[in-house]
């Protein structure tokens, strides 16, 4: 995922598409922070429902904000 976005990146450099890009970015490593915390909760022993619970009310509304910022890349490209 992270090697499209920098091809895709490299191959369409634009001052939106960079902007767009380093947002899907933030989101993603948000993601990512919320993952890896959820693996220390499961680690400690907590419930895995609970762990899920958790990390999908911090990754759903990521996802959520991604697909509107990759219909900007489209609509740009086109």
């Amino acid at each position: 995922f992270k090697d499209s976005l920098a091809k895709f990146e490299a191959q369409y450099d634009s001052a939106e598409i960079r902007q767009i890009i380093e947002q899907i970015r933030a989101m993603t490593a948000q993601e990512k922070e919320a993952f890896e915390q959820g693996v220390k909760y499961r680690e400690d022993g907590t419930e895995s429902k609970i762990v899920a619970q958790f990390y999908n009310s911090k990754a759903a509304p990521l996802v959520e904000q991604m697909g509107p910022k990759f219909d900007q890349i489209v609509e740009l490209y086109n």
